[in-house]
């Protein structure tokens, strides 16, 4: 955090407040000695979703910075989509994957975190890539899944397909504008809404 210009008074702050962070279990209605938490971020804390997703955000950021991701409206490249400590990495090649999923694991152990192979999995979107190769994490091989929603109704667009292409993510980007904008929200200028 130091690196990103964090002030060291704010980062001292912040480790003064996690050390020797303490809990207890309750079983049964027995409740356990304290116990002493080493890692991880305090339940409840208001800090919690700030730390995480920074954590987060600085993984993928460096992990991800040679993965080439997929274009969307000619012009904006996404690499992944995040929420909390769930991450989508978006790619065309199953070599890709590889790749961004070496990078994960390798930039995640860093600061003491790892990809759960048996939570990964692999989708295809309506396509096999003509590499296509088994993903493997820390020697295992990554499970394959199948999106078997026929039909769907998305942002008010109805979908039958059970892939999305580039196309149709930027028309639903299109449609979440517009009705943000009924709802007198507003989306400054030159972001990913933009194409």
């Amino acid at each position: 955090m130091q690196a990103d210009g964090i002030p060291p008074k704010l980062l001292n702050l912040i480790t003064a407040y996690y050390r020797s962070t303490r809990s207890r279990v309750c079983v049964y209605g027995e409740v356990s000695e304290p116990l002493e938490i080493r890692s991880g971020v305090r339940q409840g804390c208001v800090l919690s979703p700030t730390l995480s997703n920074y954590s987060i955000d600085w993984i993928t950021t460096n992990a991800l910075r040679a993965f080439p991701g997929i274009t969307l409206g000619h012009k904006f490249s996404v690499k992944d989509l995040d929420y909390a400590d769930d991450i989508a990495i978006l790619g065309e090649t199953f070599t890709d994957f590889q790749f961004a999923i070496n990078e994960l694991q390798r930039i995640a152990s860093q600061i003491d975190m790892k990809v759960n192979a048996s939570k990964t999995k692999i989708l295809t979107a309506g396509f096999a890539p003509p590499d296509k190769t088994p993903i493997v994490l820390n020697g295992d091989i990554l499970e394959e899944v199948t999106f078997h929603l026929a039909s769907y109704l998305y942002l008010n667009i109805k979908r039958s397909a059970a892939y999305l292409t580039a196309t149709e993510i930027s028309s639903y980007f299109q449609h979440l504008k517009a009705t943000l904008a009924v709802d007198g929200k507003h989306i400054p200028p030159n972001n990913i809404f933009n194409f």
